[in-house]
């Protein structure tokens, strides 16, 4: 879906809408470890980042970007230990949105998110009192699908409530080396296909359009966990 979207994206005409550019910042992290045959992953994303975006009153509003994350607190599985330490991420992401009027007092939003990341991390741990080195490399795909309709509070305050489905896909190695010079490697996949729901609130801050989303859903792996999304964006330039 990304790929579809960048080449939409690169055959639009200059001059048909409006172009510009979206900061944003996203956490996401399950309640629990994701477990696969036994093998556990951590599922938590995080970043920072500008999203490209051209708007058209009849085609919508196609996003394209990326950016960075890092988290000071990262955790791999290696066999039975759990090292630690940091961890950096990069994130690919494009995306879609329209909104389709009804009739005068309801609209419904389709939105289309596709994201890509990769995260490696540097971490340390122990196994029978040696010192343990873990590099830990993952990978997380990420692709949405949400209906939702805008609820207009006041001037400046609009409340969105929708429901869609998430698809993600989880690889993740971690390969360990002792100060004896013995190393090994653990690896884990995972995927699926959930419900998902959203509650988001686009109002002004500082005079400014400003949105924060939050997203829920639950992911199946050996055992139920639920997901919690932060999604917070705001405009920085328009062209």
């Amino acid at each position: 879906m990304g790929i579809g979207l960048l080449l939409v994206v690169l055959s639009l005409p200059i001059q048909a809408g409006d172009w510009g550019a979206d900061a944003v910042f996203n956490f996401s992290q399950t309640e629990q470890t994701l477990l696969f045959n036994g093998t556990s992953a951590r599922y938590k994303l995080g970043g920072l980042g500008l999203l490209g975006k051209y708007q058209n009153e009849k085609l919508g509003t196609f996003y394209l970007g990326g950016g960075v994350g890092y988290s000071p607190d990262e955790t791999a599985s290696f066999f039975s230990v759990t090292a630690s330490g940091s961890a950096t991420s990069v994130f690919k992401q494009a995306a879609y949105s329209n909104q389709l009027q009804l009739t005068d007092a309801f609209a419904l939003n389709l939105s289309l998110n596709h994201r890509d990341y990769d995260i490696e991390g540097d971490l340390q741990g122990e196994i029978n009192n040696q010192p343990l080195s873990v590099d830990a490399d993952s990978r997380f795909k990420l692709n949405e699908l949400v209906l939702s309709t805008p609820i207009r509070l006041n001037q400046t305050n609009t409340l969105e409530l929708g429901v869609g489905v998430i698809d993600w896909q989880i690889e993740a190695t971690a390969k360990g080396r002792l100060a004896t010079g013995i190393s090994a490697k653990t690896a884990v996949e995972g995927s699926g296909t959930e419900p998902l729901f959203i509650v988001g609130l686009q109002t002004e801050l500082f005079n400014s359009e400003i949105n924060f989303t939050y997203k829920n859903s639950t992911f199946a792996a050996d055992e139920k966990t639920t997901m919690h999304e932060i999604v917070i964006s705001l405009p920085v330039v328009d062209f």
